[in-house]
């Protein structure tokens, strides 16, 4: 006889946590999906060498490490955006945004953004955002929709990172409990149809 669904109160009523049991099979955690091998930077690392990184290994985001222990995680946007922050304009006439740092403008052949390059300590998202080698899957795909976030670092209690885990190892997941083949790794450009 098959189980229905049990949906905790602690999961509708917001806090997630919560495992759906069920033939779905959604019982299962990020410990099986997340990947552990992960590359990670310290907290002084450069806004520019982080997002040099980030998009030479792929990645939406790395988690900040300092003695072996997670203190926080950057993610993609916000490197580019800080690296590109601290890029000197001289387009005449360029209009730019600042950011949550402050950046000071001077006027001459155009606007010039003058500022010195972010750390990872200080665009960094908290320790706080990570998920737990026990968090459901379900749990996990939430705070990424959530918090609107690729990737999400996975931490033991002792705070010793474990991983990270993205929207596409959840995809991943996802189409294999429904008996669909997919490839890990790279994927191959579509073709035109």
């Amino acid at each position: 006889m098959e189980k229905d669904r049990v949906f905790p109160t602690e999961v509708a009523s917001g806090v997630l946590g919560g495992t759906f049991i069920g033939s779905q099979g959604f019982a299962e955690s990020v410990r099986e999906i997340m990947t552990q091998e992960v590359p990670s930077v310290g907290p002084d690392f450069d806004a520019g060498t982080i997002a040099d990184l980030l998009v030479a290994n792929d990645v939406g985001g790395l988690p900040v490490v300092r003695g072996g222990r997670l203190i926080g995680f950057v993610t993609l946007a916000e490197a580019t955006r800080e690296a590109l922050e601290c890029v000197e304009s001289t387009t005449q006439g360029s209009i730019r945004l600042s950011g949550r740092r402050g950046v000071t403008y001077r006027a001459g052949a155009g606007f010039h953004a003058v500022s010195s390059p972010a750390r990872a300590v200080d665009i960094m998202l908290p320790a706080s955002v990570a998920l737990t080698p026990g968090t459901s899957i379900a749990a996990a795909a939430a705070k990424l929709a959530n918090h609107r976030l690729t990737a999400l670092p996975v931490a033991e209690e002792d705070g010793r990172l474990a991983g990270v885990v993205t929207a596409l190892d959840i995809l991943r997941w996802l189409a294999r409990q429904h008996g669909l083949p997919v490839r890990n790794g790279l994927a191959t450009r579509l073709e035109a149809v």
